[in-house]
Parts: C-alpha cells; structure tokens; sequence
C-alpha cells in the first residue's frame, strides 16, 4: 500500500511538473503571439514569475518520491544494488537526468527568459511593430527552455523501456 501510494504521487507530481512546463511553452506563449508588445511582455512575467515556484517544487516532489520508491520501498537496498543491478543503473541515470532537468529549468532556462523579459528595448521596439529583436530573443530562450523536454523525455524513455 505504500509503495501504490509513492507511485501515485511520484506519477500525480510528474504529470504537473512536465505538464506545466509543457503548457506554458505550447500554450501560452503562442496564445501571447497576438498580443501587443508590452501587453505581452506583462502576461508571459507575470505567469512564469508565478508559476517558477509550483513548478521547481513539483520537480523536487518527483526526484523525491522517486528517491523514496528505490531506496524506502523499492530494491535498491545498498550502494552494490545501486551499481551492479539494471535497476539500480536506471535509478542512478534517472536521478541525474531529474536532477539536471530541474537545475536547467531552475538556473538556466528561467533566468534566460526573464533576461529577455526584462529587456524593454526589445518589448518597446515590438510595440513599435519591429518584432524582429523581440521574436529572436523569444526564440533564443525558447531554444535554451526545449533543453528540459530532452530531460523530460529521457526519463520517460527510462522508465518505460
């Protein structure tokens, strides 16, 4: 019973952090695009300043629970386990693979755009309707944030094959 109730949250918190991190960069930022300059500017800051936070935690919540799924309830019962099972070698990757996912959405990808949403000479010159500046910072930072749906996706990989 615990080891179901482990899973379902490791599972419930992955499916809100990879899916809050996947709607913010299909959902809202194409449904900014026809927004004015600085309208968008505003709406894009103020949903990833609130949403940073629930986001960083959730993914703490899913390397968490899935520490306590190898090591509480699961197999992994010694460092031997940890590195000469299969499982224990899958475990290990994946927590690198988690961890580095989060550091990079954390420090890298959030800070980035913020960078570019904090630039007003490129929001002002899109109000202006030259867009070229803004869409290529956009583009930029958009770039850098598709670094964590690799991560996302090699998880997924590992945990089903």
């Amino acid at each position: 019973m615990l080891y179901n109730s482990i899973l379902f949250l490791h599972i419930f918190f992955a499916i809100l952090w990879v899916g809050g991190v996947m709607f913010i960069g299909w959902g809202v930022f194409p449904a900014t695009k026809n927004l004015s300059g600085l309208i968008r500017q505003k709406v894009i800051n103020n949903i990833m300043s609130h949403a940073h936070l629930p986001l960083a935690l959730l993914g703490l919540a899913v390397i968490t629970t899935g520490v306590l799924l190898g090591v509480w309830v699961g197999p992994i019962n010694s460092v031997n386990s940890l590195i000469t099972t299969n499982y224990g070698k899958r475990f290990m990757l994946a927590g690198v693979i988690g961890v580095a996912t989060l550091a990079w959405g954390t420090w890298v990808s959030y800070p980035m755009m913020k960078r570019v949403l904090a630039d007003s000479f490129i929001w002002q010159q899109a109000e202006k309707g030259h867009e070229l500046f803004m869409n290529r910072q956009l583009f930029k930072a958009q770039f850098v944030a598709s670094i964590e749906g690799i991560g996302f996706m090699t998880l997924l990989y590992l945990m089903v094959f």
